[in-house]
């Protein structure tokens, strides 16, 4: 069901959402984490340069520890390294995502095994 404002999508009709405490279940005791996280990587075009950037982050975990070390392996496996993690909760099914968090809570409610993170948003430094 959308909201007023295109830019966000509810998710309270979606399946595997238990409707009662807001959040998003699976009978396997995970439930879906998001989370905004801020890495390191090298640029692409300039391999001696490092950039910054922070992205959010949707995975099946059982608490906050289990988000961080999950997106420390996913970083890892390109080289990256995370930085932070902030604001990580679990999906609420009441709130409204931006079209692009709601899409990667989609795609991470059907696969279990997935760590999904959005655009990068970079930022200079100083």
């Amino acid at each position: 069901m959308k909201s007023r404002q295109k830019a966000h999508v509810r998710l309270r009709d979606k399946p595997g959402f238990d409707g009662v405490s807001g959040i998003i279940f699976t009978t396997m005791s995970k439930i879906i984490w998001v989370g905004t996280i801020e890495i390191c990587y090298l640029d692409h075009e300039d391999s001696d340069k490092r950039k910054h950037a922070f992205t959010v982050v949707t995975t099946w975990a059982n608490n906050p520890e289990e988000f961080r070390q999950k997106c420390e392996l996913m970083l890892e496996s390109y080289g990256w390294k995370l930085l932070d993690i902030d604001r990580v909760n679990p999906a609420q099914e009441n709130y409204e995502y931006n079209n692009e968090v709601a899409d990667q809570l989609e795609r991470t409610r059907v696969n279990p095994n997935a760590i999904i993170y959005g655009t990068f948003h970079t930022y200079p430094l100083m």
